[in-house]
């Protein structure tokens, strides 16, 4: 069998990008800091479990997503914060990168005989990504049926293409999955990323590359 991709191939993946827009990128980020990256650690008040995003900035968006540890607090370790935020953070970014094709995909999933993971390559063709998702949920929408949030969370992860799968299954993200349905918190997890908007077109594959070092920086340091 051949071994499918690491989760940071998958983030390359998801990140990937030329030279040439990378400089165009850190031009447009670069008023940030010297580096185009915030280098302070995310802090500050919570924003509440409903909270929709307004977050135009980078450092506004890394602190909005590290918020979620304020949901975590009183279920998870300090240290822990990141083994949740950081692979929800991914997983929030492939669901907005396949919002434009999201339906297209469905339909054809459902017109496929057997298992999908053998027409990857037709799924991925029409997805324009070199992964996709075959479940009817998003992040929107998994937010229409909380009573069955944690099944509905795991049709969603299911539902994504072998690489993807793969790759999230290193980050050990089911496990938490059932860790916050059984504490009651899944669902409110999954709506403060459901309320940030992570498309391609509003965070450009550079600064959400800046977010994930943000967001390991911010970790590591309650690590210590």
């Amino acid at each position: 069998v051949k071994p499918g991709p690491t989760k940071q191939q998958v983030v390359d993946a998801i990140l990937g990008e030329s030279e040439e827009d990378e400089e165009d990128e850190v031009d447009a980020l670069g008023d940030q800091s010297p580096t185009g990256k915030v280098t302070a650690v995310p802090t500050g008040v919570a924003t509440p479990a409903a909270a929709v995003s307004t977050a135009d900035s980078h450092s506004e968006r890394v602190n909005f997503i590290w918020s979620v540890k304020e949901i975590l607090r009183d279920h998870y370790k300090r240290h822990q914060y990141g083994e949740v935020i950081l692979p929800l953070c991914t997983v929030r970014r492939l669901d907005c990168e396949l919002d434009d094709t999201k339906e297209k995909v469905v339909a054809k999933a459902g017109s496929i005989k057997g298992d999908l993971d053998t027409h990857a390559d037709v799924l991925a063709h029409v997805a324009g990504h070199p992964f996709y998702n075959t479940s009817r949920f998003t992040f929107e929408t998994l937010l229409d049926d909380p009573e069955h949030i944690t099944e509905n969370v795991y049709d969603y992860l299911q539902g994504f293409s072998p690489n993807a799968r793969f790759a999230l299954e290193k980050f050990g993200i089911e496990s938490h999955i059932d860790r916050m349905g059984e504490a009651g918190i899944l669902f409110m997890v999954i709506q403060r990323f459901a309320s940030i908007d992570l498309r391609p077109a509003i965070v450009s594959n550079l600064e959400m590359g800046y977010i994930y070092e943000e967001l390991i920086r911010g970790n590591a340091e309650l690590s210590n």
